[in-house]
């Protein structure tokens, strides 16, 4: 199963659209935690409002002022809520899905148990790329985002645990972000 950790703070202009995002998922196993933390404006309110009582939706109100990581961390941590095999997707409340299958795309390539990791690329709203992000939002096409939003990365910590089987992209040297050979892989390993 997917869940979704959403952690936000005062962000009653972005929550709507950040729920309903994922609402229009294709892909409709999942599991969303939505944590307020704190909120002096009206998040909560809105983010009930979008949820509209769906069962796959979550709610915590903190009392105490945790941050994100303490709030994930709680989520993560509390017995019974993950599986083995379950994928968490970390989403800000101020963010939102950039298409329908984003999570279909997650799934599939989490349904290959030798991925332990993804790297998502994302577009500012203005259109500025993020981070990681090597489009021009202008020329890309829905479809090619599609197929580009989400690709595999192999950190050095993790390439010596499957050195055969990792799907590489730029974070490794790979310009095409395409998957690689296994002999290929063990020499981009060494390289690192």
């Amino acid at each position: 199963m997917i869940h979704v950790i959403t952690c936000f703070w005062n962000a009653e202009d972005y929550i709507v659209r950040c729920v309903e995002s994922v609402l229009k998922q294709g892909e409709t196993n999942y599991l969303v935690h939505l944590v307020d933390d704190m909120s002096s404006d009206e998040s909560y309110e809105n983010c009930l409002k979008a949820v509209g009582g769906d069962s796959r939706f979550r709610i915590i109100r903190n009392k105490t002022k945790k941050y994100k990581l303490k709030s994930m961390d709680e989520i993560i941590s509390d017995q019974g809520i993950l599986d083995d095999g379950d994928v968490v997707v970390e989403l800000d409340g101020d963010d939102h899905l950039a298409h329908e299958d984003v999570l279909a795309r997650v799934k599939e390539i989490y349904e290959d148990r030798d991925v332990m990791i993804c790297n998502a690329r994302y577009v500012f709203a203005d259109g500025r790329p993020g981070f990681s992000a090597k489009i021009n939002p202008q020329e890309i096409t829905l479809s090619q985002l599609a197929k580009e939003i989400l690709k595999v990365a192999c950190p050095r910590e993790l390439a010596h645990l499957y050195p055969n089987r990792i799907l590489l992209d730029g974070a490794c040297g790979d310009k095409a972000g395409s998957a690689r050979s296994d002999r290929t892989a063990q020499s981009a390993f060494r390289e690192l």
